[in-house]
């Protein structure tokens, strides 16, 4: 008898607990299941965003390699808009200014740029886009300009990038030893990374002769 009562008291302080309790209880399972099906349906949003932009990207990297730039300028446009914050968007962004230097526009090459400098994701990116304002500088006849944009430079390929131009820059203010300097830094990491391609790298450096060890004023 003892027993059953006291397994009939249990029945009645569960109904009380679900009573009190119930709809907190199901409440909860309810917004834990909607957040992880929820968490679920924004993963498979994200990935078919970026399926989109690899394949938008890739349509635009084909009209460049059949030197369509028409298209591939609507197509890297088209990128941007619809993926703007991707980094799709951000290569995109420097194909545009690639073409906007090709078609002789500066100050527009320069604004793109510029935008991927301030907006993309990856530090890379970043530093390719500064790199490249830096030889559009150089070509407008402000070294010392592009000298500074190639400074505080990083991430390996960039850097490797940054010393050859900078040591172009270099020579063409008349400072060799420096120019040579550069260029040896160039090399350097050039072979630290196997996959980097600088042909004429170890020819600028070879013109150069040896060192004077005391180098250059300018």
């Amino acid at each position: 008898m003892d027993v059953y009562r006291t397994e009939e008291e249990q029945v009645e302080a569960l109904k009380r607990f679900w009573k009190e309790n119930g709809k907190a209880i199901v409440g909860g399972l309810a917004l834990g299941l909607a957040l992880l099906f929820g968490w679920r349906s924004w993963q498979l949003y994200v990935a078919n965003q970026e399926a989109r932009a690899s394949y938008a990207y890739q349509v635009m990297m084909s009209y460049r390699t059949g030197n369509k730039d028409g298209l591939a300028k609507a197509a890297a446009e088209k990128v941007v808009e619809d993926h703007p914050r991707s980094t799709y968007a951000d290569l995109a962004r420097l194909h545009l200014a690639w073409l906007a230097n090709k078609e002789g526009k500066a100050e527009e090459a320069a604004s793109r740029l510029r935008e991927v400098m301030a907006k993309a994701g990856i530090d890379g990116v970043r530093e390719i886009a500064r790199i490249r304002l830096a030889r559009l500088t150089l070509g407008g006849g402000q070294p010392d300009e592009a000298l500074k944009l190639l400074e505080g430079l990083r991430s390996p390929v960039p850097l490797l990038l940054a010393e050859e131009l900078r040591g172009d820059i270099l020579l063409q203010k008349g400072r060799t030893d420096e120019a040579r300097s550069a260029y040896a830094r160039a090399l350097e990491l050039a072979k630290k990374n196997a996959r980097a391609e600088v042909p004429l790298l170890s020819l600028k450096l070879e013109d150069l002769g040896p060192g004077t060890g005391g180098g250059d004023q300018g």
